[in-house]
């Protein structure tokens, strides 16, 4: 019985060890062949978007044929064979123009173990669009589009949290922000924001006030602190439901009547 198990286990050996070994001798070329088809791609890749950038001026960028077989041939895992076919440079596709297209074919032999040998072939399509700048056409916007485009009578708003419409020198629209421990003197001149509900906040902790008094103070996530003005019309900003700020009046000029209510 012992012989008959030892002999067993020297047949086994015997079989499936020259397997395992071919299994791991093969996948070091297969990761061999992976590793020069990958640096082909990105040789291929880098000088074409080398190309791109510098094709604004209508020749550097038709260079890239030459530079991409070069590279690839002076690389220490170069294929035993690269082309570059059907090279296309300022062609288009339907709506799309100054396309550059080509293909890239390799070819990788390897001696495997036992005398043999194989082929590994790829090719792979690239397509890019070069970079050509762009020209400005149509005429200048000129005096009536600027007086169309700015308002007339500026009213500063806060569009995230604000129901004042202010002028452009108003405490509240130059307030500054500074960062202070919540406690007792903070919120008996502060109350809390209703936007980011920092009453929530304990005691001691860092809380973001405006140095003007009896505004809110705020968590440092609350986009009031970000203090995001907006400039439009005063009409614009009453049509929106904004009433003038009761400090500085909202800026409306005096030569303009305002209609009774």
């Amino acid at each position: 019985m012992r012989n008959s198990t030892k002999g067993y286990y020297t047949l086994e050996a015997a079989l499936f060890l020259p397997l395992i070994l071919l299994t791991v001798l093969s996948l070091g070329y297969f990761t061999r062949v992976e590793g020069v088809w990958e640096n082909c791609v990105h040789c291929a890749a880098d000088e074409s978007c080398r190309a791109q950038a510098m094709a604004w001026d209508g020749i550097s960028g038709r260079t890239a044929a030459v530079r991409i077989i070069r590279r690839v041939r002076a690389e220490q895992d170069a294929p035993d064979s690269f082309t570059l076919r059907q090279y296309r440079y300022d062609s288009s596709r339907g709506d799309l123009d100054h396309l550059t297209s080509y293909e890239i074919a390799a070819r990788v032999q390897m001696t495997l173990p036992a005398g043999f040998s194989r082929d590994f072939s790829f090719s792979c399509p690239v397509l890019y669009r070069n970079f050509v700048g762009r020209t400005m056409s149509g005429n200048p916007l000129g005096t009536a589009g600027l007086e169309n485009s700015v308002p007339q009578n500026p009213a500063h708003i806060f569009p995230a949290y604000g129901e004042k419409y202010h002028r452009g020198d108003c405490t509240y629209v130059k307030a500054t922000v500074r960062a202070v421990n919540l406690n007792g003197s903070v919120t008996r001149t502060h109350p809390a924001c209703r936007l980011c509900h920092s009453g929530d906040i304990p005691a001691g902790s860092v809380v973001f006030c405006f140095d003007s008094p009896d505004t809110a103070y705020h968590r440092g996530s609350c986009s009031s602190i970000q203090r995001h003005v907006t400039v439009i019309d005063h009409s614009e900003a009453e049509e929106k439901g904004y009433t003038p700020c009761d400090r500085c009046g909202g800026g409306l000029p005096r030569t303009i009547e305002r209609s009774s209510p």
